[in-house]
């Protein structure tokens, strides 16, 4: 991809996004009716344009770009790692970083942080609530999932490339580090920075696996060593309920389901509500 293909704002450069809201149907007996039969809907409308400064230097991309341009974004600024962080407006919400815990002080909690011992305690307290489910080995070998990002893909349509795409530079060598930068975690069920961090360093030995998206309630992995037995791929689908519940509880259901989603896949995504 050409240099002159991208435009590599500097840290403290504004982007613009649409801030929306959402507005419910008219009154009336008819809505009235439609509501409750879940036939009247919200609707979603722009209700202003907002501007944010980005802390990181960033290039704004088409959606369909955006993964393609993370090698060459990386060779571009060796002293930092390219990571998506989604639509202009997830991005804004991602950059609201605030008064938060600096790197530095992180990075000695990452130290100090067992991720085997984490992951041991997180399903210990999950199989006294009887969790997570097991089941058969699916019928085909593997579960196919589309190849490629969904953080770069409409939600509403899957099918759709996102029109604009935010893809940060943050200074760190390491892609491993990305969450303590970012400050991501700390909401729901979702891990501190500090787990993050740990996992992502764990995966990279083991598998390769680099993350390349953090995008409002989603972290997407690429993987350049994917698992390929049954055994390997339980094993690692257990680690990624373990720190992302949901992929089972509200994904493949079954840890098996879920192991074979992994059997070599190259691609992991992860998400918190």
């Amino acid at each position: 991809m050409a240099r002159s293909q991208f435009d590599i704002r500097p840290a403290g450069a504004l982007f613009q996004f649409p801030r929306y809201e959402w507005t419910q149907p008219k009154g009336g007996l008819v809505p009235r009716v439609l509501r409750a039969m879940g036939l009247a809907k919200a609707r979603r409308r722009v209700a202003r344009p907002e501007e944010v400064a980005s802390p990181f230097a960033f290039a704004l991309l088409r959606g369909h770009e955006a993964e393609g341009a993370l090698d060459e974004l990386a060779r571009l600024r060796p002293d930092c790692t390219p990571v998506i962080l989604g639509s202009p407006e997830s991005a804004a919400d991602m950059l609201d970083i605030g008064e938060r815990t600096s790197p530095d002080a992180l990075l000695a909690e990452l130290d100090r942080l067992d991720p085997v011992g984490w992951i041991a305690e997180r399903l210990a307290a999950f199989k006294q609530r009887s969790k997570p489910a097991r089941g058969a080995w699916p019928v085909s070998n593997r579960v196919i999932r589309p190849g490629g990002l969904d953080s770069v893909r409409s939600a509403r349509k899957p099918q759709d490339f996102l029109p604009e795409v935010i893809v940060v530079l943050v200074p760190v060598a390491e892609p491993a580090l990305l969450a303590l930068h970012l400050g991501y975690g700390d909401w729901n069920d979702c891990p501190s920075p500090v787990v993050h961090a740990a996992m992502a360093r764990r995966w990279s030995t083991q598998y390769g696996a680099v993350p390349v998206a953090l995008a409002g309630d989603v972290v997407e992995y690429r993987v350049a060593r994917p698992v390929d037995t049954r055994e390997q791929a339980i094993a690692l689908a257990l680690e990624h309920f373990a720190y992302c519940p949901d992929a089972i509880l509200q994904g493949a259901e079954t840890v098996e389901r879920l192991a074979a989603e992994l059997l070599g896949s190259r691609y992991w995504l992860f998400w918190w509500d």
